[in-house]
């Protein structure tokens, strides 16, 4: 999914933020709280490793208008550490004109056009080398360490046909081929899926899309929310919101995608994935005042043909939604960390201003408790589920 640049820069703390706090306070108060832009560094490695699978299908489903963004970067034939030096000498070359405002601030689009010829942009691979920790070494003292000149010579030969294509690629979101005709099969696999529910929501999605949906239903797709809970301001982009003002619901289905079907509960557990959908339930929910949350659900759709060539739906049992958002214990006598706790944590860390401890290491003579949350539930939806809407 691609973010609006506006949803970003809100000051309102997202599911994300509060994993992160869970995860590592000190990184959410540098990112959340002081406002800390990432590094250069930070920054490129995001750039090459953010468009998944996932993101790709989201895009083609959610987004179809966005397509156009993406450049499909060919097979090329290169050994992995020369590719990770030809991909180290293009970030260079595109974070410095972007650095040099070489971009439209508002389409992104290059205001400058990017040189395919590798050859104009020699000079930076010397850096490039270095970060790519590609067998260099000025004075040659091992025998399998290269000159800067012979790594000069393999760029200008080698990587000459890989970097026009990159450079091709300039002011569009480079994504692989691979991945790229995995999203395209996982899009038709959520297109032609038996299941009653994802081809409900498929349906109203296309209605949406070509301006064919009923009066009395809204849907939202890639869009972003706001509300507020216990005075703290939340935001959510969900992938997707149906909003029913006849029957006065909300229910907000989410898209995954995972090697195997039959993993994704452990998926679910592992990633917190209820929260999330129970968190975007109830900020989607305080747009439309006395409308009922409906059980959160996803659409999950395997991307190995050799283990799952189908889209199925998960939901979230009443139990389970109630459990997430607000705490309790399951069958099982486990329990888990609901979002009401992470607001409480989110809340004490403000009020007490201290980002270098969690609530229950207070005490500094105490030790650091290390505990395995209570297993999560999820419901696997029946061939002939109840309508959901």
């Amino acid at each position: 999914m691609i973010r609006p640049q506006a949803y970003d820069q809100s000051k309102a703390i997202s599911q994300s933020d509060l994993k992160l706090m869970r995860s590592n306070i000190q990184e959410f108060y540098k990112r959340k709280v002081m406002c800390i832009a990432k590094t250069r560094e930070e920054e490129e490695a995001e750039r090459k490793t953010y468009y998944d699978v996932g993101d790709l299908t989201d895009v083609m489903f959610l987004q179809p208008e966005l397509k156009s963004q993406f450049y499909t970067m060919p097979n090329v034939t290169l050994g992995e550490k020369f590719k990770a030096l030809m991909d180290a000498l293009y970030e260079s070359v595109t974070m410095d004109l972007k650095e040099m405002n070489a971009y439209n601030e508002d389409s992104g689009a290059p205001l400058q056009e990017l040189s395919k010829d590798v050859n104009d942009y020699l000079h930076y691979v010397e850096s490039a080398a270095k970060k790519a920790l590609y067998y260099y070494n000025p004075e040659k003292e091992k025998p399998w360490s290269r000159t800067l000149d012979t790594i000069t010579t393999e760029v200008k030969t080698t990587g000459a046909v890989y970097f026009e294509a990159l450079a091709s690629a300039f002011g569009k979101r480079v994504v692989n081929v691979v991945n790229w005709n995995t999203a395209v099969k996982c899009l038709e696999k959520i297109k032609t899926s038996n299941n009653r529910n994802v081809n409900r929501i498929v349906n109203l999605i296309e209605a949406k899309l070509s301006g064919t949906l009923d009066e009395h239903l809204e849907v939202f797709l890639a869009h972003p929310f706001y509300g507020e809970i216990d005075g703290i301001k939340l935001k959510c982009l969900v992938d997707i919101a149906i909003i029913d003002h006849s029957a006065k619901t909300v229910l907000v289905p989410d898209l995954k995608t995972t090697k195997s079907i039959l993993s994704f509960p452990a998926s679910y557990k592992s990633f917190g994935y209820g929260k999330q959908v129970v968190l975007y339930s109830h900020v989607v929910s305080q747009n439309y005042p006395g409308y009922k949350i409906l059980p959160a659900g996803f659409i999950v759709v395997g991307t190995d043909p050799e283990l799952e060539d189908r889209a199925e739906y998960f939901e979230l049992s009443p139990k389970e939604m109630e459990i997430q958002y607000a705490g309790g214990t399951y069958q099982s006598g486990t329990t888990t960390v609901s979002i009401l706790d992470d607001l409480k944590t989110y809340q004490w860390h403000v009020s007490n201003n201290e980002w270098n401890r969690y609530p229950q290491h207070a005490n500094e003579n105490d030790a650091f408790i290390l505990e395995t949350s209570g297993i999560a539930e999820v419901n696997v939806v029946p061939e002939e589920p109840e309508e959901i809407f």
